[in-house]
């Protein structure tokens, strides 16, 4: 039988957390559970000693209650859910571990889920990008963009070598602590290490990310920024700064007309009497390992260098490029360069108006024909499909062929530019 002052117990824990009838009645414990000898505490709780000063306590220590299961049943990790009696007997001890459970455990519900500090903080932080990881999935439930294989590698040096080196200086060990001047002093701290605006923006929506996941989550009380104040503002200037599409005019300023240097001079040097074992200016054909270096070393390097200061394309968009990307327009005599704005719709191709089309000059054309021409010539037909610049790999994200171009192939055009930026004078 339950005694009336159990009843009363629990009526007033009742009232202080709200709770409904039914998570009263599945608390109430019967005599049998009450008396330690049945040991049938044990389904709910263990039984700890904590030393204690003897002078205050005979027996030198108390018992310590740690709760073994939640509301719900399920299982409580060691340590998490405690009530430390102030007796050194057993069956009282007991009691207090019964009378004590509800507003423990509810004490344990509330907190659970609370973000941690400290390293697990950091480790939350360095985890999130993680493939795979929870939090990646837990986006992915709520509908938010894929993060792909190339972004959670930068997410990650980002979060390494800016966000953690900047919350240790400022003493952050919980997501609580980015408040609105942390977060405002992170923009300020990023634009001091000269990094491009645009650059430190695309950087913030990964942070950005992980402060909506915990809001959305219940774990952060309030956003540090409010709607159009997260990222730094751009102005039309600034955009078109960080992605200039270099005129004709300019780009032949870079690239100046010398032998070797200059498209005409490619096609005479490279084009060979079919008779003779020499070009038409008697110079000696070379062999196919010099051809072959000359290819790897100058020619495809420069084509880059041409593509990449004429249209403003990313390294990667450059690697997936395809023959049957170049759109040609008879009437207007021009050719248009088909790139898609970003990996996910290249992959999708769901929404033709995703791609943008990207106006080619003549002198552009001709070096990708030179480019097209000796690589065919070198290493077989090129067919609509195949990449032009870029090795065949299969993505990490989606398993399907990929175009990827080495940075040591792009380190040889930026090289050449130099180079010749310096014969200009």
């Amino acid at each position: 039988m339950v005694s009336d002052g159990l009843l009363r117990e629990f009526s007033q824990l009742l009232l202080k957390h709200s709770v409904c009838l039914e998570d009263i009645m599945a608390m109430v414990y019967s005599k049998d559970e009450l008396d330690p000898l049945t040991g049938k505490y044990k389904k709910y709780f263990d039984l700890t000693t904590v030393n204690r000063d003897t002078a205050k306590y005979p027996e030198g220590f108390t018992y310590k209650v740690r709760y073994k299961i939640d509301l719900s049943g399920n299982k409580i990790p060691q340590g998490k859910a405690t009530y430390t009696t102030k007796t050194a007997a057993i069956d009282e001890a007991v009691r207090l571990g019964f009378d004590n459970r509800l507003e423990v455990l509810k004490v344990y519900e509330l907190n659970k889920d609370k973000p941690k500090g400290g390293s697990i903080f950091y480790k939350m932080l360095t985890d999130y990008y993680l493939d795979g990881s929870k939090y990646l999935q837990d986006d992915t439930v709520n509908n938010k963009r894929e993060v792909v294989h190339k972004s959670r590698i930068e997410a990650r040096s980002f979060i390494k070598n800016d966000l953690i080196p900047y919350l240790r200086e400022k003493k952050i060990d919980s997501i609580d602590g980015i408040t609105t001047p942390i977060f405002s002093g992170f923009k300020l701290y990023l634009q001091e290490k000269a990094i491009k605006d645009k650059t430190i923006n695309n950087r913030l929506n990964y942070l950005i990310r992980i402060l909506e996941y915990h809001s959305r989550n219940g774990l952060l009380v309030k956003l540090p920024y409010t709607k159009g104040t997260a990222l730094l503002r751009l102005n039309g200037k600034q955009e078109k700064e960080d992605a200039e599409i270099l005129p004709v005019e300019k780009l032949k300023g870079i690239f100046p007309v010398q032998r070797l240097l200059d498209l005409t001079i490619q096609h005479t040097i490279m084009n060979y009497h079919p008779d003779m074992n020499c070009n038409h200016e008697g110079f000696p054909k070379p062999t196919q390992k010099d051809q072959e270096m000359l290819f790897s070393g100058y020619i495809l390097p420069f084509t880059l260098c041409v593509l990449g200061l004429n249209t403003g394309m990313r390294n990667s968009e450059i690697g997936r490029i395809k023959r049957e990307d170049f759109i040609g327009v008879p009437e207007k005599e021009t050719f248009l360069l088909k790139v898609w704005n970003k990996k996910t719709e290249y992959f999708n191709k769901t929404n033709e108006s995703n791609y943008r089309k990207i106006p080619l000059h003549p002198y552009t054309i001709e070096a990708v024909k030179t480019y097209i021409r000796k690589r065919e010539e070198l290493f077989g037909a090129l067919g609509d499909a195949d990449f032009l610049f870029g090795n065949s790999v299969k993505d990490k994200d989606t398993g399907e062929a990929d175009g990827f171009l080495h940075s040591y192939v792009f380190d040889k055009a930026v090289l050449l530019i130099l180079c010749l930026i310096k014969y200009q004078e």
